[in-house]
Formats: C-alpha cells, structure tokens, sequence
C-alpha cells in the first residue's frame, strides 16, 4: 500500500470527498424526518422525495463513493492513483451539478433537472475515464478488480434513462422509472458494495484462507440485473416474468453473498472485530435486509413494503457502511500523509486508536437510532400517525440523525489535527 513521494507530500482528496459528502447529510436528513409521514401514507414521488434522494444518493453517497474510488481502490489494487488536478475540477463540478438538480427537483423544473443530470453525467464518464486508465495499469488485478466494470456500467444506463426521462421521454407505463431505480439501488449501488467488501471486509477483518465463490455470485446477481434491464423494453405481456426472473436471481445472489461474508469473518486472524468494521458488517446486513425485502415486493406486487424496505437499505445500509469505511479510511490516508515519512513516526497512533472512541460511539449510537425510528414509523402496521404527530416524530428522527453525523465529522476532523503539521 505505498504511495508515490507526489502523492504523500499532500492530504489525499480522497479526504476533500468525504468530508463534502457528510455536508450534505445535514439538511438531507432533515428533510428525509419531515417526509417521512408522507413516505408511510404512500407519497413517494412528490417533488420534495425526488429532491431528497438525489441529494442523498448523488450529493453524499456518490461523493463519498468517487473519493474512494479516486485513491483507496487504486491502492487496495496497487495501481497509480489518479492525479490530483482531477479532484480540482471533478469535486465543485460534481457538486455544483448535484445542487442544480436538487434545486430542479424542488422548484418541479425538469428541464432543469436535465441540465444538471447531463452536466453530472459528462464530469462522471470524465472521471471514470481517470479511474479506468489507473485500474489498467493495476499490478494485482484480482477476481475483485476484474468485476468493478460491471456497476460502472449500470450508472452510466442509470443516468442516461434520467436524462431521458428529465427531457421528456414518454414514459406512460412508468417502465423507465421502475428500470432507472432498479439499476440505480441494484445494479450500481448494491453491485459495487456486493464486490468492494469481497476486498474491505478481508482486508479490514486480516481474514487468510478462505474459499469464496465471487465470479459465481457476481455473475448470478448481474445476470439477474440484466433482465430488469431488459424487461424495461420487452414487450408489456413479457415484463412482469422477466423482471421476476431478474429478481429471483438478484435474491439467490444475495444469499450466496452473506454465506461468502460468513466464511471470510470465520478465517479472520485477529478474533476481535474493531469498531469501524463492526459498524460496517451491521450496514451491509441491513442492506441485504432491505434489498430482499425489495425483491419480495416486486415478486408478489405488495407495495406497501416499498417505503420501509428502501429505508432500510438506503438509509440503514448504504448510508450507514459509507460512514463506517470513512473511520478507517481517513485515519489511514491521514497517517500516511503525515508520518508515512516523517521523523516522528515511531510517536504515530495506532490507527485503530486515530478516531476519538466515544464521539463515534455515540454518533453511530445515534445514528443506527434514528434508522429504527425511522423504519418503524414506516412499517405498515396500523394507521398512520396524525399530521402533527407524525411531523415531529419524524422531525426528531431528523435532528437524531443530524446529531450523529455530525459526532462523525467532529471526530473525522480530529483526526486531521494528529500530529500537528506535516514537517518538512
């Protein structure tokens, strides 16, 4: 895992990344606690939702995902990592263009929302472009390594079938919708945790000598995300038996998945999981949680589990693991940054012991609280709760969440106080 001289004279912007994407959890969740009580009456698609999703999905969980793309994947593969100049020019454009559609979304302006989404789609393929050329040049392309191409490609279809629908397309069977948010949550968001932790969760845990099946479940799940591509244009009497058979394969898929996780956590060397990992491994149960109960919706047609089940994943997943990895991903780049090479390196911190315990303690506390309360004001159990009490229960839930993620920043920022200044 070492780094160039170049790179090492200055802060990795992997860090610039993340800590611009936990910016955007703050009014997210907010809002997020204050459509909750909309989200359990049913209205998911009202122009405020859209606003909301996008800013999560795109304005956090995207950014934080190309920072660690931009340099902790290359290093994991042992591959250059992509230059500095990049970050300069992708992380305001990147954010700019997220900003535009969100506005877009709420003020109900498609055109726009397509501006904005053409724009974050130019800067992405730009990027990815960056990141191809370091991955070609990896010097231990593993199984791991050679499956990372197939959830680029489903966001590059995600955006695209956006931009669509942004500019008009017709769309009077909502088919387009369904395959945009399905390649979206499966095809992208899922596909890259599914793989990526087929190297954190061994790499983080010092698991050795476990047997894994990853071209099997990769290709399984990603055979099953086809056909939900492709039911999105079959002809109208195929689409419910195709999508179907995509979903009993995406299922299959997450199965083999959790079995894989359980073998390389039962090889690990070192018996006592650290925190960071802990919180990581609670992220990606909930994840599969929700993503089966998603698949079980689309297979029998009950929505009413759409809104808890998204939840779910979204908010107790995917949310909840980028918080985890940027525990330890920040302490590490920090650490090499600032005594990789220096005199007083032997005064260095474990990294385990870089992030402030209790702060993160209590903001991962807080956190994975307001995912329950959130996730049981959305089960479909009883009537829904009033106007007013279902607002401040949701906006409570909202501030929890706030409070969690910004316990997160504060010791994230701590981190990068260790130490002091780089010495010359």
């Amino acid at each position: 895992m070492n780094q160039s001289n170049k790179t090492e004279k200055h802060l990795s912007p992997t860090v610039w990344y993340i800590l611009t994407g936990l910016l955007w959890t703050w009014p997210v969740f907010i809002l997020s606690g204050r459509l909750l009580p909309d989200w359990r009456a049913g209205d998911i698609a009202s122009s405020q939702t859209l606003a909301d999703i996008h800013a999560l999905i795109l304005g956090f969980l995207l950014t934080t995902a190309c920072g660690v793309l931009y340099q902790v994947v290359p290093i994991a593969f042992q591959a250059p990592p992509i230059d500095r100049h990049v970050a300069k020019w992708h992380l305001p454009t990147h954010t700019g263009s997220v900003l535009v559609m969100v506005i877009g979304f709420l003020l109900n302006r498609w055109p726009v929302v397509a501006v904005g989404g053409s724009i974050l789609f130019a800067v992405t393929v730009v990027f990815g472009g960056h990141v191809l050329r370091s991955y070609r040049r990896a010097r231990n392309p593993t199984t791991v390594h050679q499956q990372l191409l197939l959830p680029f490609i489903s966001i590059v279809i995600v955006m695209i079938l956006g931009i669509m629908m942004a500019s008009g397309w017709g769309d009077p069977e909502n088919r387009l919708l369904l395959t945009h948010a399905l390649l979206g949550l499966f095809g992208f968001w899922l596909g890259l945790v599914m793989i990526v932790s087929y190297k954190f969760v061994p790499m983080f845990s010092l698991s050795h000598g476990y047997k894994v099946s990853v071209q099997v479940t990769v290709r399984l799940y990603y055979a099953g995300i086809g056909l939900f591509l492709i039911a999105g244009f079959a002809p109208l009497r195929l689409d419910p038996f195709v999508r179907d058979g995509g979903a009993l394969l995406c299922a299959a898929a997450v199965v083999l998945f959790a079995l894989d996780m359980r073998r390389i956590l039962a090889a690990r060397k070192r018996k006592r999981i650290i925190p960071a990992l802990r919180y990581a491994l609670i992220a990606t149960v909930l994840i599969l949680m929700g993503a089966l109960v998603l698949l079980t919706t689309l297979l029998n047609g009950d929505m009413v589990w759409i809104a808890p089940g998204s939840y779910l994943a979204l908010f107790g997943g995917f949310i909840a693991l980028a918080l985890s990895y940027a525990q330890k991903i920040v302490p590490f780049l920090w650490f090499e940054y600032r005594f990789s090479h220096s005199p007083d390196r032997k005064a260095a911190p474990a990294l385990d012991d870089m992030m402030p315990k209790k702060p993160v303690a209590i903001g991962m506390f807080l956190y994975f609280l307001s995912v329950l309360g959130g996730v049981v004001l959305l089960l479909p159990i009883g009537p829904p709760s009033g106007n007013r009490v279902g607002e401040t229960i949701g906006l409570l839930i909202g501030i929890i969440a706030c409070s969690g993620s910004g316990s997160l920043f504060y010791s994230l920022t701590r981190v990068l106080m260790i130490g002091g200044r780089r010495p010359a």
